[in-house]
This record gives C-alpha cells, structure tokens and sequence, in this order.
C-alpha cells in the first residue's frame, strides 16, 4: 500500500492491503519507494505492509474488456442510490454471521486482556477517530444487472482468477492511498472488493480484487482456512462498517471494523483467514481480535453527541474486530463519494475524534489461533 501524508495517517488512514500467501521470498515492504497510478494520475510514496515476491514478477494486468453494448463516458454522472429494502436499511451478511452475532451476557475473556487493552488501546486513544471521509471511509455503491459489465483487470495480487461485475456509471474509490471500492449487486447479493481500484480509458482494473457474498459468511473464506482479501484479516471489505442510516436509525446491529497500530505478527485469530500485523510485542493485539467496552460503562450519561453514543452502544452489544493495521484506532465508517444519506445531514461531522471513548476500560475476548 501507499502511505500518505502524515497528515492522512494521523486522520485513521487504513493501511490495509491483499497479500497472496507467504514463500519463503517474500519480504515486507517497509519505507520503500513507489508509485501508484490511479485515473490517469500518479502519485508518489513509501510503501510499508505489504508483501511481495523478490524472485518473480508480478503478473502482468490482464487486458479488461469493456461491455460491448455500454461504453463509459470518460467522465460519467454518478448513479442514484438505491432505495433501501422495504422495512429499513439492505440488510449485510448473514444473520449467522460473526459479523451480526452480539457478544451476550457472560464472553471470556483473554488471559492478556488488560495488557492487549493497554498498550494497543488505552496507549493510542489521542489519535482515535471515527473514519468516514472520501480518503478513508469505505467507498461502497450498490449495482444491478443492468448496469455495465466490465471485466476488472488485477495487476499485484491474486490475479489467477478472471472477474467480471456489474458496477455502475460513476463508482467513484476511496481517494487515500489504499482506493478501496466495493460494489454491491442487489440482484445477485454479489460483492466485488477491490484494492488500489481504478478506472481508467472505459475500464476498471485494480491492485488485487475478490468476489464474495454479501448476504455470506463475512469473510473470503471459511474459519480456519487462509487467503488473501481486499483488507488484511481477510474479512469481505464492507464488513463492519457504520453507514449514515444506522445513525439515523439509533442502532447499529453488527459488530463494527477497527484499525490499530500495535498488531501482531504472524498470528491469525479466529474469525481471521489473514494477517499482515507488524509486531513482536507481547501485548500487541492480533488482526480479528474482538474488542468490547464494558457494557457497565454509562454510555447515555456522557455529555456526548447523539451519534457517538450510538456507536457506543454498539461497542458494548457487538463489539469491535480489529480488522487491518493503521496510522491509529479508527472506527471504520461508510464515505459519502457514491451518494447516499451525507454525514453532515445528521449531525456527523467527517473524521471526528473518538479519542473521548474510554479506551482503557475495554476488553479484548478470547482470542484463538486459526
């Protein structure tokens, strides 16, 4: 991945990547150089926590072949959001999925709770935030048969497989440094993740990108098993992040995605299927770690905004996956560069800190190895 600015690091910048499985060549990108292309435009960097091999080169970008019957104006006018289903808000995932499960009245907890609260929490609550920007928050956008069909070039990771989906007019990634884009088939419950996404000449092609089910497991793969993903613990791209309308609503029914700068390395958690956690410390947590403030804890005393007690309230019901590594503790969020309800429109502003959530007086269930 490229890092930005140290501005947009310190904003809860997602450092997350897709990485294939690890040879022996492999070595972890740390300070390097580089440069990704995106729309036509080049920007320059460091690249740090992502792998590649040193004894092959990449695969070359399959050439993608635009839809016969539907070619992309170069600057095209983006869609309008689908309605929501009827009764509320399109439901994410399976209702069986770890993503949706709350924690209940008695979890237990890891033997290294307090120290893993410690120091990957308590220790960086100053530049906790909650991540919904353009640059960011997870750009998603619905789509249906009817929109174009592309087939998506891949040029970095796990490229083997040929994709093609439907994604609509004006689908705009994420402008930080990782240009995440889902996309989201109401008609099939398909979802396209992609990483270091990019439209460019009628055609979309990407860093890495994945196929998974959005009314699924959660995750690329099943429990226990490994593979690579548009975001480091493996998990489907979307998983866990606030959207505007939950907001709305005044509940969040799902666990939430959360970035930490102390993760571990080399240890996958269980609902994990991959890990790119950078560090030896002992009280480092593990990328799919689960995270929950006390429920004892007075969220509606606070003299905090409407908004912020609601994700409270979720962290105390549901809980938090550690699901990448990042410039801080950031609460993964829905950006607003596809269209949809805008933050503003209720109260959110963009970025805001959370840096006045108790972070010490979380605790981190227990994690198993997958």
């Amino acid at each position: 991945m490229i890092a930005g600015a140290a501005l947009s690091l310190a904003l809860g910048g997602f450092i997350g990547h897709a990485a294939s499985t690890l040879t022996p060549d492999s070595v972890l990108l740390n300070g390097a150089p580089c440069t990704i292309t995106s729309n036509g435009l080049s920007s320059a960097g460091t690249c740090s926590g992502a792998f590649v091999q040193t004894s092959a080169t990449p695969a070359p970008t399959p050439a993608p072949t635009p839809t016969p019957t539907s070619t992309p104006a170069p600057t095209p006018t983006p869609a309008p959001t689908p309605a929501p289903v009827p009764g509320g808000i399109t439901p994410l995932y399976a209702a069986t999925s770890f993503w949706n499960l709350p924690i209940g009245p008695a979890p237990v907890l890891d033997p290294n709770s307090a120290g893993m609260v410690q120091a990957a929490l308590a220790g960086s609550a100053g530049s906790a935030n909650f991540a919904n920007t353009a640059a960011w928050g997870r750009a998603m956008v619905f789509s249906h048969n009817s929109d174009p069909l592309y087939s998506v070039g891949c040029s970095m990771y796990d490229c083997g497989t040929v994709i093609s989906f439907h994604i609509p007019l004006g689908a705009t990634p994420e402008t930080g440094s990782d240009h995440h884009l889902v996309v989201i088939n109401l008609d099939t419950n398909a979802e396209l993740d992609m990483w270091l996404a990019s439209f460019s000449g009628g055609s979309w092609s990407a860093g890495s990108r994945y196929l998974t089910a959005a009314n699924g497991w959660g995750a690329l793969c099943a429990q226990g098993q490994h593979c690579g993903a548009a975001v480091a613990a493996g998990f489907a791209a979307f998983g866990g992040v606030v959207r505007p309308e939950e907001i709305q609503q005044g509940h969040i029914d799902h666990a939430l995605a959360l970035t930490a700068s102390l993760t571990r390395s080399g240890f996958i958690a269980c609902p994990a299927t991959h890990t790119d956690g950078p560090s030896a410390d002992a009280n480092a947590i593990p990328e799919a770690a689960r995270i929950q403030l006390d429920p004892a804890f007075n969220v509606d005393g606070q003299s905090w905004p409407q908004w912020q007690k609601v994700i409270a309230h979720a962290l105390q019901t549901y809980g938090a996956y550690i699901y990448d590594t990042g410039g801080s503790i950031a609460i993964a969020g829905q950006g607003n560069q596809n269209g949809g309800l805008v933050w503003s429109s209720i109260g959110v502003p963009d970025g805001p800190s959370l840096s006045n959530l108790p972070w010490g007086q979380f605790r981190v269930l227990l994690v198993q190895s997958c």
